[in-house]
């Protein structure tokens, strides 16, 4: 029996125990050319929680899942074949296309265990325990024809999910004939040993604002609609299929592979090399990414430890020169910081992409013994002054750069700009460029050259550079406000600070400071005064 949407024009085909040799037959003639392998499964839910001391969440949910797999049996598999524009294998009986759901006779509704809401949603989601338990597939046999396919073990297919974890986790049982690994270290290694090349849309939604929600929510957002009943593997696996192509088109400029490696870091305005956790890792920390391969990078190659990056560059930036590995061709690097956070590694170069611009040879670290409270990010973005920053590294390519980063304890979200450009910084206020003053001494850091300084219109100093530092810059703003503000007062609060209660409630005067090249900055009253009450008294 075979379910067909005739405005969709798919055939949903049901695979059982007499048809399931043949189908396979269909599907190593297919998968060389429609190699994206969408995905779903449909069993009894989560029925068991085992206790435990768990030392993270995603161990606590491993061994629920661990548990439930290993104890229950899968009912339902859908597998949706496309090619690179979402084509479809047909059908050769009038040409529609295919889509498989394969029907498990495992799972006896009656006796084994199972959740009761899940049960209740496949029934009224049209499954028939009765004839799967009667007609339905072999698992062992499956397993045999699974792996003989060409469709697993196959770095060239690409598997396309919604959330996968029990998805693979019940595929994996199956194939191994074995319970799943204790450790969930080990349940991703199998995982990337017969499914190489995974997408998980609910992973890729972190790269687009707009997207939130279970599949059925997502494929509305993106409008893609259904063929098919919801919660039946072989619809859900094409709903996934989809929406996966409508993700691309919409969010991934058509093609998800130039995202692959991509990885998240924190940005730090006041350090240099920029580095990221790699593979094989000897010592990292827990993160959320994947850990990078450099070995799988046609455009990475390592730095030698006797080249001028590798000494004088790495020593500017990190305090240390670089030293020779085992092999001596390889740079070793070791950077601290003041928290007692560390990373080790290897220094290499490779093309990098930033917000769709690649940067060619761009020098990194490869961290193969990172610690750290690095708040599961990948590493860390340099974009301090000497020649290794991000900034230093890509000067030719964009000309300079603009930011605003908050802190980590806000909720707000930041932005980083290559390029020198006004235009490209999405600002509701002007904005205004400088060249960036360097201080041998104090690397890392970067200064501003200042021409002047007011405080409304009142000159701060006939010596701007003094009067932004010392001797006395309080004394020379009380005063500029005092001239701006008539009939203020004051209230010593000791050397440092200055209480002025300003009458009339007009708050105290702008700030505002010049700088090379005729830039103006006007800076929030925020930024140097600190409200008590209200406008009418500040410090």
């Amino acid at each position: 029996m075979s379910k067909s949407d005739d405005a969709a024009g798919v055939e949903i085909r049901d695979v059982w125990a007499d048809n399931l040799e043949a189908e396979f037959a269909v599907i190593r003639e297919v998968v060389d050319d429609f190699p994206f392998v969408a995905m779903d499964t449909e069993f009894p839910g989560v029925a068991i929680r085992p206790l435990g001391d768990f030392k993270t969440v995603a161990d606590s949910n491993y061994h629920i899942l661990r548990a439930n797999v290993d104890l229950l049996h899968l009912i339902q598999l859908g597998l949706t074949f496309s090619d690179a524009e979402g084509n479809l294998p047909a059908s050769a009986n009038g040409g529609r296309p295919i889509v498989w759901q394969f029907n498990f006779r495992e799972f006896d509704v009656d006796r084994d265990i199972s959740n009761p809401d899940s049960i209740d949603l496949l029934r009224k989601s049209d499954i028939d325990f009765k004839r799967n338990r009667e007609h339905g597939v072999d698992a062992n046999r499956f397993a045999e024809l699974l792996m003989a396919s060409g469709v697993v073990l196959n770095d060239s297919v690409r598997w396309v999910t919604f959330h996968c974890a029990y998805d693979f986790g019940y595929l994996l049982k199956i194939l191994t004939c074995r319970r799943l690994p204790e450790t969930r270290e080990g349940y991703s290694e199998l995982i990337r040993t017969f499914f190489p090349v995974m997408y998980d849309i609910k992973h890729l939604m972190r790269f687009s604002n707009s997207l939130h929600g279970g599949l059925n929510k997502v494929a509305e957002q993106l409008e893609v609609d259904r063929v098919g009943t919801c919660h039946q593997a072989g619809s859900d696996s094409l709903l996934t299929a989809r929406a996966f192509k409508k993700l691309m088109e919409k969010h991934f400029d058509g093609s998800i592979d130039r995202y692959a490696g991509q990885i998240t870091v924190i940005v730090d305005t006041g350090d240099d090399l920029t580095w990221f956790q790699c593979k094989p890792c000897s010592y990292c920390y827990r993160q959320q990414d994947p850990l990078y391969d450099a070995s799988a990078s046609p455009s990475y190659h390592s730095i030698t430890c006797n080249s001028t990056t590798c000494y004088s560059m790495l020593r500017a930036a990190t305090g240390k020169a670089g030293v020779c590995g085992a092999d001596r061709s390889t740079c070793n690097y070791a950077l601290s910081y003041g928290d007692g956070s560390y990373t080790r590694g290897v220094l290499g170069r490779q093309r990098i992409d930033i917000g769709g611009t690649s940067i060619e040879g761009f020098i990194f670290g490869c961290g193969l013994r990172n610690h750290g409270l690095f708040g599961g990010t990948s590493g860390l973005m340099g974009l301090g002054s000497t020649k290794l920053s991000l900034v230093s590294q890509t000067t030719s390519q964009f000309g300079g750069f603009f930011y605003c980063l908050p802190t980590r304890i806000l909720s707000s979200s930041g932005s980083l700009v290559l390029g020198d450009d006004p235009a490209l910084y999405k600002n509701s206020t002007p904005v205004s460029d400088t060249r960036m003053v360097s201080d041998p001494r104090q690397a890392p850091f970067y200064f501003l050259n200042p021409t002047g300084a007011s405080i409304g219109c009142v000159p701060l100093d006939d010596h701007p550079a003094s009067a932004l530092g010392l001797p006395d810059p309080e004394g020379r703003v009380r005063e500029a406000v005092l001239r701006l503000s008539a009939g203020a007062e004051l209230v010593n609060l000791g050397d440092l600070l200055q209480l002025v209660g300003i009458r009339g409630g007009e708050g105290p005067p702008k700030p505002r400071f010049e700088f090379e090249g005729s830039s103006e900055i006007n800076v929030d009253v925020s930024g140097i005064f600190d409200f008590v009450k209200d406008t009418s008294q500040v410090c």
